[in-house]
């Protein structure tokens, strides 16, 4: 879960990103931000990261997160 606005060291984040998505089914990306307009701008950490993810939600409510779990549960 994130919002995207990963500051530490990219070098770093593309190495541990890399070990989790060899060692995990997929990577799904849980962003509170996902969709609004206000926050369309990605930081350089996310775009490290994007290219291991597999699916990306958004998940600024409860009903969000009821829609990732049915989503989820036809996806995987």
């Amino acid at each position: 879960l994130s919002d995207g606005w990963d500051l530490g060291a990219k070098r770093l984040l593309e190495r541990e990103i890399s070990k989790i998505s060899d060692n995990s089914h997929s990577i799904i990306w849980l962003n509170p931000l996902l969709g609004d307009p206000n926050s369309e701008r990605m930081s350089s950490g996310m775009r490290v990261a994007l290219p291991y993810v597999k699916y990306t939600f958004r998940a600024r409510s409860i009903e969000d997160l009821r829609s990732i779990g049915k989503a989820l549960s036809r996806l995987l």
